[in-house]
């Protein structure tokens, strides 16, 4: 029987998007692919650092979650209709820093959406009926969700790392639900869904991407609903991150049968001549199926369905996250294990072999996660968000090319080193470690 042959993994080909400006002033990215009667529109707002700092999350997300419940033209039963009918979806969500709504409908029906889709994003009205029962029913599942121990755990690490007073770092109250009304909520969508110009006369808070099998007039269509209205802004960035001093802290709930974990620091961002090294030594370490932690704690002893680390990247850091759930029995050898798997990569050089395999893994991972139009656009928005291009993927891919056991051992001591690691458990008092 011969052998397969197996070839090297090239890195993919990315689309580059042709870039205009509406009303000469709004970013919009074209990503077009003729003939599949599909199409796509994604409008990102950054928020200003000022609204961040003043405004809670809850009120931002909840903003934006209540953005289709009514305008003047449409009721929120209205609006999802004309949705509905003509075969579209859409999506919004916010992310720390990002506010955004995406519409994916079939070609032909985007001149009698864009209007209504214009209505909702620009024109919202937050009826106080409808906002009223959302809120109580949005009230209702956080306080389901907030006595998770997973929920503590990720609650009190983003309060560790950042700081109480820090955006990322407040916490949301069952009480903040009850001092949220209409008004909040259309001062909080004027501060973030306007345009706003800075001396170049180019939106500061907005990016447009336009995807699929769209009409040679679709600028003009947009025009012809956006509003044509800017205003003059010095749109403040979020930059600044403190770090702080890292600590350990031991969430206690009752009769949890449970123990969660979140372990991290904060790290350098994608500008620095180390983070590329770094995503792959947290790949090493728990990300992906064969990781030195799912390997351990999963595989070989048996303390948990699940452990992975992960990177969240921001513009000018970055944010490693540990993350697993086991059963409270097993909390003190689930944190001895991971102390292990760290201090490991710090005192032996990985394998060949494993160093191999995770080379493979990432390479293959970008392959796939750029199979396709929609998902370069999916990455490409993302990649936006840390005002960052698709050279973000070169430069990943000539670092996996080029690293080395040496390199991988040099990154853990400079950055794993378990005394700058802030750790957070929530469990049964009688399993406290600290």
């Amino acid at each position: 029987m011969k052998n397969l042959k197996v070839n090297k993994i090239n890195k993919p080909f990315f689309l580059n998007p042709e870039k205009d400006y509406l009303f000469d002033s709004i970013p919009i990215y074209f990503f077009p692919k003729k003939g599949s009667s599909v199409m796509g529109i994604d409008f990102i707002f950054d928020v200003d650092s000022t609204v961040l700092n003043t405004r809670s999350s809850l009120e931002i997300s909840a903003t934006n979650s209540f953005l289709n419940c009514g305008t003047n033209n449409f009721s929120e039963m209205e609006l999802n209709s004309e949705i509905d009918s003509c075969g579209g979806y859409f999506s919004k969500s916010f992310n720390r820093r990002h506010f955004e709504c995406s519409l994916h409908i079939l070609s032909k029906s985007i001149k009698g959406i864009v209007p209504i889709i214009s209505d909702c994003i620009f024109f919202p009205t937050f009826p106080h009926d409808v906002i009223k029962n959302k809120l109580k029913n949005k009230k209702k599942l956080f306080n389901i969700s907030s006595i998770k121990v997973t929920e503590k755990a990720k609650t009190k690490f983003k309060e560790i790392i950042y700081g109480k007073d820090h955006p990322f770092g407040k916490r949301i109250n069952l009480n903040d639900f009850d001092n949220l009304n209409s008004e909040d909520f259309k001062s909080t969508h004027s501060d973030i869904c306007s345009f706003q110009i800075g001396g170049d006369k180019k939106t500061k808070n907005l990016n447009i991407l336009i995807s699929g099998d769209f009409p040679k007039n679709i600028k003009e269509i947009l025009e012809n609903n956006f509003p044509n209205s800017f205003q003059s802004s010095n749109f403040h960035e979020m930059k600044n991150i403190i770090i702080n001093n890292p600590s350990s802290v031991y969430v206690s709930k009752k009769n949890a049968l449970q123990t969660a974990f979140r372990i991290g620091r904060i790290l350098p961002g994608h500008h620095h001549k180390d983070f590329f090294g770094l995503k792959i030594l947290i790949t090493i370490l728990g990300g992906y199926f064969g990781s030195r932690l799912m390997k351990n704690i999963r595989e070989e002893k048996g303390y948990t369905y699940g452990v992975g680390a992960f990177l969240i990247t921001e513009e000018f850091y970055s944010e490693l996250n540990i993350v697993t759930e086991a059963g409270s029995k097993h909390t003190k050898q689930v944190y001895s294990e991971i102390i292990n798997e760290i201090n490991s990569l710090r005192k032996s050089k990985v394998s060949i072999n494993e160093l191999e395999r995770v080379k493979s893994y990432m390479l293959g991972n970008i392959l796939h996660n750029c199979n396709g139009l929609f998902s370069q656009v999916s990455v490409f928005r993302d990649l936006k968000k840390h005002n960052s291009y698709f050279d973000y993927f070169s430069k990943l891919n000539l670092e996996i090319n080029l690293i080395s056991p040496e390199k991988i051992q040099y990154l853990a001591i400079k950055y794993l080193n378990i005394e700058d690691i802030s750790f957070v458990a929530c469990g049964p008092p009688e399993e406290k470690i600290w």
